[in-house]
């Protein structure tokens, strides 16, 4: 059932219709043959004016959006994997001298066995080295909880018995590894005991600002669905009153964090040269864009992804080991072992075909031979300004 109370972290609209799950906004849409929408926060972000710059920088709203979440909860659990977004929210609690109580990583340690493959070896050479030399050297975080949670078993079991309704709860990133791990307050015995007696939240490192547009004069951005993929479906309708999650960066408690990200990222694809090394002729991820005159022609000039991070965020690394970006959101390459596995990977290619059967293109587009995406939406249009 839809409520309000969880619809801070996206949902979908066809016509009067609202709810968490694309999949079921796509059979209403082809019942109803009206256009989906997207919805973050529209509300929210619609009243602030987007032209104008935030005087605060990123560093003091980041320090701010830590106090903030320390002031509503007893037990604060923040998702460290090791990447950018959540390396740069945890190094925001450190600097503004803020208590984190538990790190947490996800891995496949039993079912990879190897602790170099695309799933474990960012947890194993980046997040728990970074935590425990965090819990030896910092007096603050000494009674730090550093948890890694293999989901080898429990996708298993999410795979082989109902899949927990994966159809309506996958969303935009269906892969078996982001579903297992969406169920962690299920999954460890620790987590059920902790909700009931204390108020804990579960923090992500998500989202930070990209696809800044250039368009006739003028800079835009607009949410990607894929802002929702990290709170699931599932959480959002259960709604339960023990279960507490925040976005560090995509949230309407600390909505100018984005105004403020869109910015920086619009003042540096203005100024900087052609041959800036954080700016690509050649087109990967859309983390931004813009044209500039090149070689006696314009050309389009891409935002690398060391560009972006190095723009956005105060504490990012570009000599620490990241896994690279994830490109197939379907078969993602996090989930290996699974597709080799003779019972589950048939069952979850038999799935994904049945989706595909139903929905098409609309549900998963194969961009190039072993690219797919399930993410079309963008919610609404925001001007940056010139």
């Amino acid at each position: 059932m839809f409520n309000l109370e969880k619809s801070h972290f996206g949902y979908w609209s066809v016509g009067d219709y609202k709810t968490f799950s694309k999949l079921e906004a796509l059979e209403i849409q082809a019942k109803l043959n009206q256009p989906i929408k997207y919805h973050f926060n529209d509300e929210v972000y619609g009243a602030i004016d987007w032209t104008q710059e935030p005087t605060q920088s990123l560093t003091e709203m980041y320090f701010e959006r830590a106090r903030q979440i320390r002031a509503k909860y007893d037990y604060i659990v923040l998702f460290f994997s090791g990447g950018a977004d959540s390396y740069n929210a945890l190094q925001a609690f450190v600097h503004a001298g803020v208590k984190i109580d538990e790190i947490a990583s996800l891995s496949y340690a039993q079912a990879d066995g190897r602790k170099t493959s695309f799933m474990n070896r960012e947890v194993y050479e980046t997040s728990l080295p970074i935590a425990h030399r965090l819990k030896e050297q910092n007096p603050l975080y000494k009674d730090l909880v550093i948890r890694e949670i293999d989901l080898s078993e429990h996708t298993k079991n999410v795979l082989t018995n109902n899949l927990y309704d994966i159809e309506y709860f996958g969303n935009t990133t269906p892969s078996p590894w982001r579903q297992s791990g969406s169920m962690h307050r299920d999954l460890i015995p620790e987590y059920k005991k902790l909700c009931s007696e204390k108020r804990v939240v579960f923090v992500y490192g998500h989202e930070k600002i990209s696809n800044v547009k250039f368009n006739q004069g003028q800079f835009y951005f607009a949410f990607h669905e894929l802002t929702s993929s990290m709170v699931d479906v599932r959480t959002q309708y259960l709604n339960r009153p023990t279960d507490h999650d925040e976005y560090f960066y995509s949230t309407p408690d600390a909505p100018l964090i984005h105004v403020k990200q869109g910015h920086a990222i619009k003042n540096f694809l203005k100024t900087a040269p052609a041959d800036h090394p954080w700016l690509s002729r050649t087109k990967s991820m859309p983390y931004g864009y813009i044209p500039k005159w090149h070689d006696g022609r314009w050309q389009t000039h891409w935002l690398t992804y060391v560009g972006l991070h190095s723009i956005v965020y105060p504490w990012f690394d570009p000599k620490m080991y990241v896994t690279p970006k994830i490109q197939n959101m379907v078969f993602s390459d996090r989930d290996n072992w699974v597709y080799n596995d003779s019972v589950l990977g048939p069952k979850y290619r038999s799935w994904v075909q049945s989706m595909v059967n139903k929905f098409g293109n609309k549900w998963m587009t194969v961009v190039r031979p072993g690219v797919a995406h399930t993410g079309h939406h963008f919610g609404t249009t925001y001007c940056l300004g010139k």
